[in-house]
């Protein structure tokens, strides 16, 4: 949510491979610029917002890391999956394919999406579930497939056939080239004339001025003793969003991050894995993915911690390959590398987005989740659908309300349900 004194709020994350450079440029002494928007987080979302705003408006980028991407981004499991999250989010990610196909010129120097079916896999007690994904799949207009258990032991035959009765295969999910899309997003952003800064983690928020949208400005101090000064400010802070929240003024939304860890492993011995769709419980209990020629793995668990740099537990990593090799004929001897990120999610585990009305209308906050995320997987739902999120929030942002019909939505009080906007914008 923003607060109506400009501060958007979004999930973010971050990629350590990050090629795009952030620059620290101003010290106190010489930061009297005045930006039209201040964005505090670089990850998926925060920089998909600077891309689309900076053509537009001047635009800073505030990072509290050295580089753009650490947390969710930066942790993601790279999988479009329109057939997964809640029905707004997977609204969201369809909307959203049309630009993962055909980015921008420039965007990219490879294709954003790669096909990677995902097959939903379940036992005898699951067939109603994997009834109802099927079913959504078919409502959506996805193309989809029935699976036996033979059918499925044709694909990945390492599935346990007591295990596995029968799945369903959505063949419209791809994986998601994390690094180029982030990176993406940054470069045109730079383009455009955006400054991005990091290691600016932000200290303190106060607003000057009358406190209107026209005549009120933002001063950012960060930790390190530099000032920024903005009209609007953009929380895309991501996991750590409500604490930013309260720096500005604004009312929480309830934001709660957690905690997912996930593995590489070894496949098997003689085995071409490459192929394989990626893999998922129907009751999301455990996934196996095929990555850069290993295996991708996690338990799925969404544990909820406090924001920070959060690292995979032991005991996270041993019940995930516990539940893969029960499932599979696989034997995980030892991964190869162990991770963790922060998937951050609402009460009501749909995306929010609005100004809060206690900052007058120049505070924006959003969560796609996440990731999220992202989200990863390990930063929500941010990656799979920030496209479609996040240039609707720009339009909000930047042409002040003038693009939509529906303004009430948008300036609900942050204690309501965040999905009437998202409703709207989904149909």
């Amino acid at each position: 949510m923003l607060s109506p004194d400009g501060v958007l709020g979004v999930g973010c994350a971050k990629d350590n491979g990050s090629t795009t450079t952030m620059t620290k440029p101003m010290t106190p002494d010489d930061s009297t610029t005045v930006f039209d928007t201040a964005i505090i987080g670089s990850g998926i979302v925060g920089a998909s917002v600077a891309c689309f705003a900076a053509p537009h408006s001047r635009v800073l980028l505030l990072e509290a890391e050295s580089a753009p991407g650490y947390h969710s981004t930066g942790r993601s499991a790279a999988l479009y999956e329109p057939a997964y999250g809640p029905p707004q989010v997977r609204a969201l990610t369809r909307a959203s394919r049309a630009f993962f196909d055909q980015p921008p010129p420039g965007f990219a120097s490879s294709l954003l999406l790669t096909p990677r079916p995902a097959m939903f896999v379940g036992g005898p007690d699951d067939i109603e579930t994997l009834r109802a994904v099927h079913r959504s799949l078919l409502d959506a207009k996805l193309p989809t497939e029935w699976l036996s258990m033979e059918e499925a032991l044709r694909r990945v035959p390492v599935l346990r056939p007591e295990v596995c009765a029968c799945a369903v295969l959505n063949c419209s999910s791809s994986d998601i080239d994390v690094h180029a899309l982030l990176q993406g997003y940054l470069r045109q952003a730079r383009a455009a004339g955006a400054q991005m800064v990091a290691d600016a983690r932000v200290a303190a928020l106060a607003r000057s001025g009358d406190g209107d949208a026209a005549g009120g400005i933002w001063q950012v101090d960060t930790v390190d003793g530099r000032r920024f000064h903005a009209r609007q400010l953009v929380n895309a802070a991501g996991a750590s969003a409500d604490e930013v929240a309260a720096l500005a003024g604004a009312a929480p939304v309830g934001l709660q991050p957690r905690r997912r860890s996930a593995f590489r492993f070894d496949a098997p011995a003689g085995m071409d894995v490459q192929g394989w769709p990626a893999v998922m419980a129907a009751d999301e209990s455990w996934y196996i993915k095929p990555d850069a020629g290993l295996l991708l793995g996690s338990p799925a668990n969404a544990d909820p911690v406090h924001a920070h740099d959060v690292v995979a537990e032991e005991l996270d990593v041993a019940l995930g390959i516990h539940r893969i090799e029960a499932a599979t004929t696989l034997q995980i001897r030892r991964p190869r590398s162990t991770w963790a990120g922060l998937r951050s999610f609402v009460p009501d585990g749909e995306p929010v987005c609005g100004f809060d009305r206690g900052c007058v209308r120049t505070a924006l906050w959003t969560w796609p989740r996440p990731k999220e995320q992202l989200h990863l997987e390990l930063g929500s739902f941010a990656i799979q659908c920030v496209q479609f999120v996040d240039m609707r929030v720009l339009a909000v942002n930047l042409a002040g309300f003038t693009r939509f019909s529906h303004k009430k939505a948008l300036t609900r009080p942050p204690t309501s349900s965040p999905s009437s906007f998202w409703q709207y914008q989904a149909r």
